[in-house]
């Protein structure tokens, strides 16, 4: 009986213990600033619980964490921050993050300071000879009628199957994008122009390492990913 009594006692204990080594996950606020700046449209994700959130207009943004959990913001125009949860916030329940404006970089142009001077006029290429595009190139060297039927069962390629096949893998892969960024986040966040959220997707499944991360669902990858690809299709509709 004393035995039992003993073991009981033990459990209880244990337990007590046990519960008291849980750490509780509490909500904490923050606001994000850059340039002196609220920032509105920062993605805020904890790493550690995969949890999401988005700042709003003023900048402010709400988020449940733990000692530990590691921030990660990031938006378009702004350096990736990474931010560790200690004690001390907890306490504060608040965090003030500065975030700063990405350096933009200038391409190089070289002018050609002798344009006469070209593959035609040194001999290279005869000065009768046509030039044609690289589409024209590949519809002139495109076999057709017999000599298509016999490539394509010598090879087991068909171009009319094979663009089938892309055109089913490109709708499986906008139908699974679909499924994991909202429209808001797009126009928010990634700052796309409403009416070109499909385009941009479509730019960004035709991606090797975006598409890659969608097949194996790697959300961390694909976040960091589109957010790259959001900066270099801003920059191009722009620049047109």
């Amino acid at each position: 009986m004393r035995l039992n009594n003993s073991i009981t006692l033990l459990v209880l204990v244990w337990s007590i213990y046990a519960q008291g080594q849980v750490v509780k996950e509490e909500y904490i606020t923050g606001k994000i600033i850059a340039n002196a700046k609220p920032v509105a449209g920062v993605h805020v994700l904890n790493i550690v619980t995969e949890k999401e959130v988005v700042s709003d207009s003023l900048g402010f943004f709400k988020i449940l964490v733990k000692p530990d959990d590691l921030l990660v913001f990031t938006a378009v125009n702004l350096e990736i921050h990474r931010y560790s949860i200690d004690e001390e916030d907890m306490n504060l329940k608040h965090l003030d993050i500065e975030m700063f404006t990405k350096a933009i970089e200038l391409q190089v142009v070289y002018v050609n300071a002798h344009p006469g001077i070209n593959a035609r006029a040194l001999g290279i290429i005869p000065k009768n000879q046509k030039v044609v595009t690289a589409a024209e190139r590949g519809r002139y060297s495109q076999p057709n009628g017999p000599l298509q039927a016999i490539k394509i069962m010598i090879t087991g390629k068909n171009p009319a199957l094979d663009n089938a096949l892309k055109v089913e893998r490109n709708i499986a892969a906008l139908n699974r994008l679909d499924g994991i960024f909202q429209d808001n986040y797009y126009v928010e966040t990634l700052k796309i122009n409403k009416d070109y959220i499909k385009g941009f997707q479509y730019y960004c499944i035709e991606d090797a390492e975006f598409s890659a991360s969608l097949k194996s669902k790697n959300k961390w990858k694909l976040m960091f990913r589109i957010v790259k690809l959001a900066e270099i299709y801003n920059e191009m509709n722009a620049s047109q």
